[in-house]
Parts: C-alpha cells; sequence; structure tokens
C-alpha cells in the first residue's frame, strides 16, 4: 500500500496505471475468495481505499487543469 504522500509525487500517467493495476489485483483477489485460497480478506478493503485516493487525485488534478 502506497502513503499518500507518494500518490500525490506521482505523474497522473503513473496515477492511472496503478488505478489500473488495482483493478486487476483486485479481480485475482475476488478469484482466490470463490476457489477459496483467500485468508487475509482485508486485503478487499485497503485496495479499495487506495483506489479511491488515486481516482481523488486524479480527479483533483483534473479540476485545476480546466
Amino acid at each position: 500500500m502506497t502513503d499518500l504522500k507518494a500518490l500525490r509525487e506521482m505523474s497522473l500517467e503513473a496515477l492511472k496505471q496503478r488505478s489500473t493495476e488495482l483493478v486487476k489485483d483486485r479481480v485475482k483477489l475476488r478469484f482466490k475468495r470463490c476457489v477459496g485460497e483467500m485468508s487475509q480478506t482485508h486485503q478487499f478493503a485497503a485496495l479499495r481505499k487506495e483506489r479511491a485516493r488515486i481516482e481523488t487525485i486524479i480527479r483533483e488534478r483534473g479540476q485545476t487543469d480546466e
């Protein structure tokens, strides 16, 4: 998990790339949960929150560019 300061220092392209990586990771976790291999269910919330932080930063930067 990346801290907020590091996320704010990332470029817009890197943020978008990290967001897509988190979506892919979440799909993998969902599959593991269905199969029954997942033991750390807290990872769902952590991924969801990190993606929300990234999307918020992207949205903030988009508003300042206009």
